[in-house]
């Protein structure tokens, strides 16, 4: 399969891209390539063994990565509605034509609105026609649809004056609703066709005599026959007979907009600065408190936000400078036990000074404000940073000390970034953006330095110290993740969005809501009760599913065991739905032992020659290791988890030779079987195997990983091949006359390495 994905990557997905960027792809077009890749992934099976909906998803969500052309084609009418809102100086032709079709194509509920006040439905509230019935251009109205379906809106927690004065003014999309009443007026008539005025700018400028004392020689008389500079000009200028009236309804039109969008009002952009550099210290960065979205109206465009009504309450944050005496030194850590297992336990440590009461250890929940936390050690070290601030007065300077670069990263150098981009597949994403918002309301510089962990650092010690208390803690405690609506930034900006990006976060949602297969659950439930029994550990689903692709096994091997994990092959009752003939149900039972033939009955339990031996086999070779685990024939679960093996020293050193035999043993040989069923099945009529045949192909089977294994310590395969002291490890007192063989003989391909032959069985029946 693996290469099939590829294939359909490289060539199905490379050579659509460009039609489809041009010209889009019709609806029945995109459903018949979907289904023919799927097709084709499945090498032409009549019926799919795994939903395409759960190839799509990732591999450590059990999927495999398959091309989602809908997904994909979505992404590209994202990238048009990018072009189509980039209201820059490069803005395209077809944008502002697409302008004007928009406008020409509304519910009959908008012609009252004049056409030449109609400039973009997205910064505007009046609604353009997208229903199929209508004359709207199908690819306007497709890029329309993508957008309402990823939650395209403006969303930032301030702007800058000069987004504000761009903006629209008539029926603004921020302003009360009683603007759409403020258009039919004789002044308002006035305003659209002799002043001219479009943008909250051309208001402003226009009602500025009413708003603010002018120094100007002859003030401003609140009646139509003013004879200020400012009436006059207008007069002479827009031929206007009524220039008091005009000011008046501009005004008018301003003060439907709130706070968050009047760029009358106070703004966080009046006190905003750059971080003071020269207050920094040597591994210091200073928080960059700045909310204010800056550029074009390019900028203000959100997209994937979340449903939660966006604020138009603004956060004016003065900064108090601070000083050495009113600075609170905190020190923060994060620690992490069982990681990657179920029974993880992260926790945080958040240290103000010995015995301050203050003084923070947090074990991490695995659930709040309905968000699931990831037990990491990352996760931790955020959470403490989080807390960090909560109990020192907002006008007190903090430094933050922490020996984690990841934080550091998110509160300085990477903010902007991934604010921008949303947080698109970043794990602890709501962490993040609490821990940022609760920064963001403090009033008092903070200061972020890097120190080196357990370096002998008092503060650092003691926040560890307070975190490996916290993974104790017999319950989770509460972790509040609310952050005020108006500090709450959802969505990825559409200016910075790419394809690939926007692929992926419309995959996260369709992830989202994939269903699990039943059957895939059951096995995996097996994996976890089985390798829990026999090497103590509680892995989790992405765990399991990593384990699967490792590279000690080979690929062929790896897609048996994901195929199996998913209770793919046509075996066992597969056969016994109801749409089938008596005929075809009749191959669920299995001939040997008349038992339905799954495939744990047909790697574990079949009474037919081949599987029995061949684990038979694998335990000899396995016991003459010397392990300290006794061969016991594996279950199901422990044959799908084989990549799980972990053994250890009594000093709890890992033993990665012993891992990897058990892997590579337990693996191969279950394949091995499966192989033989079907060529028993299929090819040799349920004639069984002779005991002779079963054996050489055991023997070939691992004498020829043996040599792969040898070939793969190769130079020349870098990061992809194995390391020879490894492959020694993995291999050493199996080989036959392994005393008479050279120290090279890992890297030296001259001389001949394979197994003994005396584990082959010396009973029974040698051949027919």
């Amino acid at each position: 399969m693996e290469g099939r994905r590829l294939i359909t990557q490289m060539f199905a997905g490379g050579m659509s891209q460009y039609l489809t960027q041009v010209q889009g792809m019709p609806p029945e077009v995109e459903k018949r390539l979907a289904k023919r890749l799927s097709k084709y992934i499945w090498d032409e099976k009549e019926k799919n063994p795994v939903s395409k909906d759960a190839t799509y998803l990732k591999i450590k969500e059990g999927g495999r990565v398959v091309l989602d052309i809908p997904a994909r084609n979505e992404a590209i009418e994202l990238m048009w509605l990018k072009r189509y809102l980039n209201f820059g100086p490069d803005r395209p032709l077809w944008a502002k034509v697409a302008d004007s079709l928009l406008a020409a194509n509304t519910p009959r509920s908008e012609d009252h609105i004049p056409i030449t006040i109609k400039q973009n439905c997205f910064l505007q509230s009046w609604l353009t026609s997208s229903s199929a019935r209508s004359t709207q251009v199908p690819e306007l109205r497709r890029m329309i649809s993508v957008g309402q379906k990823y939650g395209l809106r403006i969303e930032g927690l301030a702007f800058t004056r000069s987004i504000l004065r761009a903006m629209p003014i008539w029926h603004h999309i921020q302003a009360d609703p009683r603007i759409r009443r403020l258009t039919n007026s004789q002044a308002s008539r006035c305003l659209m066709e002799k002043h001219k005025v479009l943008t909250v700018g051309q208001a402003e400028d226009i009602a500025a005599p009413v708003v603010s004392i002018t120094d100007q020689s002859t003030p401003h008389q609140r009646n139509d026959r003013c004879q200020c500079r400012d009436c006059q000009e207008l007069r002479q200028r827009d031929s206007c007979t009524h220039p008091h009236q005009c000011m008046l309804r501009a005004e008018e039109l301003l003060d439907t907009l709130p706070q968050k969008w009047d760029p009358r009002a106070e703004q966080p952009e009046d006190y905003e600065k750059e971080p003071d550099e020269d207050v920094r210290e040597e591994n210091t960065e200073v928080f960059d408190y700045r909310i204010s979205t800056n550029g074009d109206l390019s900028d203000i465009f959100r997209i994937f936000t979340d449903d939660a009504d966006t604020s138009n309450e603004v956060l004016i944050r003065k900064i108090a400078p601070g000083n050495e005496e009113s600075e609170k030194i905190v020190a923060t850590d994060g620690s992490c036990t069982n990681n990657g297992q179920e029974d993880v336990r992260a926790g945080a440590g958040v240290f103000y000074g010995h015995g301050d009461p203050t003084n923070q250890s947090i074990r991490l929940p695995k659930r709040a404000e309905n968000v699931k936390i990831i037990q990491s050690n990352q996760a931790a070290e955020l959470v403490a940073a989080m807390k960090a601030t909560e109990p020192i007065a907002k006008t007190v300077r903090v430094k933050l000390e922490t020996d984690s670069k990841y934080v550091i990263t998110h509160l300085t150098k990477g903010l902007r970034k991934m604010e921008d981009t949303g947080y698109i597949d970043v794990n602890n994403a709501e962490i993040i953006r609490t821990m940022i918002a609760r920064y963001r309301v403090h009033e008092a510089p903070i200061h972020v330095k890097w120190v080196k962990g357990h370096n002998g650092h008092e503060g650092n010690e003691e926040a560890d110290t307070l975190a490996g208390m916290a993974t104790t803690k017999l319950t989770e405690d509460q972790l509040d993740l609310t952050v005020p609506q108006n500090l709450r930034i959802t969505g990825a900006k559409l200016k910075v969005l790419t394809q690939r990006l926007a692929y992926t976060a419309i995959r996260q949602r369709k992830s989202a809501v994939t269903p699990d297969r039943p059957r895939t659950r059951s096995i995996i439930t097996q994996v976890k009760t089985q390798t829990r029994a026999l090497f103590d550990i509680s892995p989790t689903d992405s765990v399991i599913w990593a384990s699967i692709r490792t590279k000690d096994l080979e690929r062929k091997t790896r897609y048996f065991l994901w195929m199996v994990a998913n209770d793919a092959y046509m075996t066992g009752t597969h056969w016994q739905r109801t749409s089938y003939t008596a005929e075809a149900q009749e191959r669920a039972i299995c001939q040997h032992d008349q038992k339905v033939e799954d495939i744990a009955h047909i790697l574990t339990g079949c009474e037919s020659p081949g599987q029995e031996l061949v684990w038979e086999l694998t335990g000899k070779l396995w016991d003459k290791k010397g392990t300290a685990l006794s061969w016991e024939r594996p279950a199901l679960g422990t044959i799908v988890g084989a990549g799980l093996a972990v053994f250890k020293t009594p000093g709890r050193t890992r033993k990665m030779g012993e891992e990897r035999l058990w892997r590579i043993l337990v693996a191969e040989s279950a394949y091995l079987i499966w192989k033989m069923r079907c060529e028993r099945v299929i090819r040799k009529d349920n004639t069984p195997f002779t005991s002779r045949e079963i054996e050489n192909r055991w023997i070939h089977m691992v004498n020829e990983r043996i040599q792969l294994d040898r070939r793969m310590t190769s130079r020349k395969y870098g990061s992809k091949g194995v390391s020879p002291n490894l492959v020694r490890a993995t291999w050493q007192g199996l080989l036959m006359r392994e005393h008479t063989l050279p120290d090279d003989w890992v890297t030296n391909t001259g001389v001949l390495v394979g197994i003994e032959s005396d584990l082959r069985r010396r009973t029974g029946p040698r051949g027919r």
